[in-house]
């Protein structure tokens, strides 16, 4: 019996490599991301995302770190929370918000939306069990998230 070696190359190997490319600038520094988050990465960011929305304005600072450490690369976090308390080069509540979201589009999620205050008791047709065959990656992640909280 002869074995086949299967490379990397090999065209009936289905490639699912992603990098990401993550960069932005704030004003003359430029941050650069990590090349991709994992799983386990991933739902720690989007628990922190969540945990912002919820804390109070004297513990979100922590959660920005948190992020920042999570997303950027080693030398970019560590700039980027120096900026975070710095007066003469600060980087802004303004500027962390924008950020934000704009990074979790760059992964491939998409930044949750704050719920309505009040139903208008018209039944909901995504109350129920739910389909998960059709969601993408993000959206199942975001799904088994959003199903352990509850």
């Amino acid at each position: 019996m002869t074995e086949t070696t299967i490379t990397p190359a090999d065209p009936q190997v289905k490639d699912f490599s992603k990098k990401v490319d993550v960069k932005f600038k704030i004003d003359d520094d430029i941050f650069i991301g990590v090349p991709n988050l994992a799983v386990d990465e991933l739902i720690e960011f989007v628990g922190l995302t969540e945990s912002i929305g919820e804390a109070d304005m004297k513990n979100q600072p922590k959660f920005f770190r948190a992020v920042a450490q999570l997303v950027l690369t080693k030398e970019s976090a560590e700039k980027f929370i120096s900026r975070m308390a710095d007066k003469s080069n600060p980087i802004s509540i303004f500027q962390v918000m924008e950020i934000i979201p704009w990074v979790m589009g760059e992964y491939g999620m998409r930044p949750t939306e704050p719920s309505s205050d009040s139903s208008d008791g018209s039944p909901n047709p995504e109350d129920g069990t739910k389909l998960t065959v059709n969601l993408s990656p993000m959206e199942l992640t975001s799904e088994l998230s959003a199903q352990t909280d509850s």
